[in-house]
């Protein structure tokens, strides 16, 4: 019966170990993949924990970033092709002198100062323009004088053409006068004179005189072309036979012509009434453009 006994709880032992020990393999596998149970952080977890984050932080950044002219982007803006690009965009741009930067600022300051005081005309505003203007004049005085002084030590710069006073615009006048009577009384040996004329135009008549001491003065034969009547005002006139028509289809007169000694060429110098002065420049203008008349021809 002892025996019984003993062997009964030898064997009870044996299956409570038994129990107690499948509990614990129970309870260490159910923490091991409980949903809040923990991971073995070996240095391969952790790195493979970092990778997964990183990834995932970067595929949330690139759906996530704003993108756009307004956005500003802190890697674009420091790469080194893009800084390099604004270098040299900034080498190609040519820095303004000093006298460049002086007086651009001296402009700037006036502009700003005349509209201020234009759009608040203060006594205060008003005398600050006044006094950077009066900076401006000061400088344009002192350049007009070393101009004139430079034109006075260099007669090289000097322009014979344009007058510089009233007795060199007088003595200029003068001569152009003398060098205009030769280069006409040149013109008048192979070129003449065309007027035409209407009945009842008083531009006309008082036209016909001007021209006619004009012709005289240089030699130059006048015909008178009428658009209908064979005589206007007492003078002889020529019936026009369609030249004029064509140069002049509104049958406009006064009208007066420079025509060559062949017929072939013929210009207006004249619609209307004009000095005589007047009449000498517009022929002159026409021969020069058309080149007809060189210095040569007619100096002395």
């Amino acid at each position: 019966m002892m025996k019984w006994l003993v062997n009964t709880i030898t064997k009870s032992s044996l299956a409570i170990t038994s129990l107690v020990i499948i509990l614990l393999l129970l309870i260490n596998d159910w923490s091991n993949h409980a949903f809040a149970g923990t991971i073995d952080l070996n240095a391969n977890s952790i790195n493979k924990m970092i990778g997964l984050d990183l990834a995932s932080n970067n595929e949330v950044k690139d759906s996530t970033q704003p993108k756009g002219f307004l956005w500003y982007n802190e890697d674009h803006a420091y790469k080194p092709e893009i800084l390099k690009f604004s270098q040299d965009q900034k080498k190609q741009e040519p820095e303004l002198e000093l006298y460049d930067q002086r007086i651009e600022a001296l402009k700037k300051e006036f502009n700003r100062a005349k509209r201020k005081a234009l759009d608040d005309p203060t006594l205060e505003n008003v005398i600050i323009a006044q006094r950077l203007h009066k900076q401006i004049l000061e400088k344009s005085y002192k350049f007009a004088t070393m101009w004139q002084l430079a034109t006075l030590l260099d007669y090289s710069l000097t322009n014979e053409n344009i007058p510089a006073n009233s007795l060199h615009k007088k003595l200029y006048e003068i001569r152009q006068d003398k060098d205009s009577s030769q280069k006409l009384r040149f013109l008048a040996k192979n070129w003449g004179l065309i007027l035409q004329v209407n009945q009842g135009c008083n531009y006309c008549q008082a036209f016909i005189p001007i021209v006619r001491e004009f012709a005289d003065k240089y030699g130059f034969q006048l015909i008178f072309v009428s658009n209908s009547e064979t005589r206007f005002q007492g003078i002889p006139t020529i019936k026009d036979t369609g030249l004029l028509q064509t140069l002049n289809p509104a049958k406009l007169v006064p009208v007066l012509y420079l025509i060559d000694s062949s017929g072939i060429q013929i210009y207006p110098v004249a619609r209307g009434i004009i000095s005589e002065d007047k009449i000498a420049e517009n022929i002159l203008l026409v021969i020069q453009h058309y080149n007809r008349l060189k210095v040569n021809d007619y100096d002395q």
